[in-house]
């Protein structure tokens, strides 16, 4: 994962990588779905999917946080 600010704004779909990565599956993986579908799967703008990697786990939490306290800053 990259660091905050960058990795609110840098997320990528990965299947089975080495890597950790997150997205947001409204806009991504399932933007063909209808509305009623992505909700009734409660699918929705607040959605992140985070898929783990093999990294040190207090980087992940680290880099989680900064991604996080991003996020929120921009809500404000």
């Amino acid at each position: 994962m990259k660091s905050a600010p960058g990795a609110a704004s840098k997320m990528a779909w990965s299947a089975g990588s080495l890597q950790s990565a997150e997205q947001n599956p409204e806009t991504m993986s399932h933007a063909s779905m209808s509305p009623q579908a992505r909700k009734a799967a409660w699918i929705g703008p607040g959605t992140i999917r985070v898929s783990a990697g093999i990294e040190n786990t207090q980087d992940l939490l680290d880099d989680m946080a900064r991604a996080f306290g991003a996020l929120a800053r921009q809500l404000k």
